[in-house]
């Protein structure tokens, strides 16, 4: 009883999403109304409920603090001019699909390496939009770019969870990492093909065949051959690697006289970025900044009749020195203050104002979202659904747990952290190798990035189509699916060789 129960909600969800085409906002208010009755039957009292809410609020600030930097930075490039600048500098390569590769994949993918937590695509999504490309391709191409480089991505976070939660020795953390690197690298270069797909269909996958495998496999060796020496710089070297190759590889004409602005005016808040986040992240600084300056809040511990939640001295705290949102939200003032001082006019007060009002429909539909699941992991349904999965099938399904973990909670790490012990554990009391196990589920983690609800929220208010999310959605489940499925059908066949 207690699996329906919990299997329910996000039946709901994606019922409400993909076949009635409803917003994320409506679909997942109606999804948590449910749950809050079904966490009731499952022993879930007022204290709990209420913790839960407070949980989501909390993390709906911290994402919120990732979309309005990002969406003042979109508006400050814009207001420049900046976004007719940068894409006449692009059309310096020969062909637009390969544009779209550089910027839908392998820039973000380098981006992800560094920071993580949604930067990619609240930094990719109004670049492309601003380069001409529909908000929903926009939207869907950096959401799928980046996923494979998510586990080893913001400076290896998704993979220390999953290497703190199950106590690894530093031997078992490279077997593991080795795995993992073994699908994502995979993954990347089948994402290459996917979004040449989304642009132009199998012709444009034929057209950029070539630079596809040279780009994708780049990246993949790199990935390979990083997590043997030091997984959490996997993702950034590969990334960095992807960079290098395209400006090599891919053609390019004489670039357009950009008239009085040029392109590193333009493209300054991105160089910012990059920049700030290299300083602080790959330096001794890092330390520093993980360890001042943070605003977090503390929660009880909750219970039901199936699950207890242990409290927290600091959930999910905000590290303003560390976090993506103060590295955008730093670009951006970086940027105007040289704007301002070059002569350039920019109507503050309107940009401000259209960026506040932007952001608030977001924070409504992240909250829905966030809420439905602080409230399914707090009242057990989530582990219900896991624990349920171990039978047979088993190493097939491993990916698909962290897919699910990763789709509630909208973060791999929080998935690994859910379920990397469980299935760590599991394997070795099926006998089978819990490291492979372990790889398995982080790689299914990362894929569930692509289709998020989270995700699909901050895409859509960085290019400004909120009540649009199952649109991109209905594209996105499917290669997550894909995705997720052959990942699954590996680890099968390496259990049974």
């Amino acid at each position: 009883m207690s699996f329906i129960l919990s299997i329910i909600p996000i039946v709901i969800l994606l019922i409400l999403l993909l076949r009635f085409r409803m917003s994320i906002k409506k679909a997942a208010f109606i999804s948590l109304f449910y749950t809050i009755f079904a966490s009731v039957y499952l022993g879930a009292d007022e204290k709990l409920i209420a913790v839960s809410f407070g949980k989501g609020l909390w993390m709906t600030l911290w994402i919120i603090y990732i979309i309005w930097p990002a969406l003042f930075v979109y508006k400050l490039i814009d207001s420049t001019g900046g976004f007719r600048v940068i894409e006449k500098k692009f059309r310096s390569f020969s062909d637009k699909l390969l544009q779209l590769l550089m910027l839908g994949w392998v820039f973000p993918s380098f981006l992800q390496g560094v920071t993580g937590f949604g930067t990619p695509v609240a930094v990719t999504a109004p670049l492309l939009m601003g380069m001409g490309y529909s908000p929903v391709v926009s939207a869907m191409v950096p959401l799928i770019g980046c996923a494979w480089a998510v586990t080893f991505g913001s400076m290896g976070s998704s993979y220390l969870a999953a290497k703190l939660v199950t106590q690894l020795t530093p031997e078992e953390s490279l077997i593991f990492a080795a795995f993992a690197a073994f699908f994502l690298s995979i993954i990347c270069v089948l994402t290459g093909f996917v979004i040449s797909y989304i642009y132009g269909g199998f012709k444009a996958i034929k057209k950029g065949f070539f630079y596809i495998l040279i780009l994708g496999i780049s990246m993949g060796i790199t990935l390979n051959v990083m997590v043997r020496i030091e997984p959490a710089i996997a993702s950034f070297t590969s990334g960095i690697v992807g960079l290098i190759s395209g400006f090599l590889l891919i053609p390019r004409n004489r670039s357009e006289d950009t008239g009085k602005m040029s392109f590193s005016y333009a493209f300054l808040p991105y160089y910012v970025l990059i920049a700030s986040v290299l300083l602080i992240m790959l330096t001794p600084l890092s330390s520093f900044a993980k360890t001042h300056f943070i605003l977090g809040f503390s929660f009880p511990e909750t219970s039901t009749r199936i699950w207890t939640n242990p409290a927290i001295e600091l959930y999910n705290p905000i590290r303003f020195f560390a976090h993506p949102g103060s590295f955008i939200l730093f670009s951006g003032i970086v940027s105007y203050i040289f704007y301002r001082k070059r002569g350039m006019s920019i109507e503050t007060g309107k940009i401000l104002k259209e960026t506040t009002v932007r952001t608030i429909p977001s924070f409504i539909s992240i909250f829905a979202i966030v809420s439905l699941s602080t409230l399914m992991m707090d009242s057990g349904m989530i582990s219900v659904l896991a624990h349920k999965s171990a039978f047979f099938l088993f190493p097939f399904l491993s990916p698909l747990i962290g897919t699910l973990g990763t789709f509630i909670t909208g973060s791999n790490t929080s998935s690994n952290m859910l379920f990397g012990a469980f299935q760590y554990t599991t394997a070795k009391n099926m006998g089978i190798d819990p490291l492979l196990i372990l790889g398995s589920q982080t790689a299914g983690g990362a894929i569930g990035k692509v289709f998020s609800p989270t995700d699909m929220v901050l895409a859509a208010s960085v290019t400004n189509i909120l009540g649009k999310e199952g649109e991109i959605m209905r594209f996105t489940v499917k290669i997550g699916i894909i995705f997720t499925v052959l990942i699954g059908i590996l680890t099968m066949l390496i259990v049974i060789s």
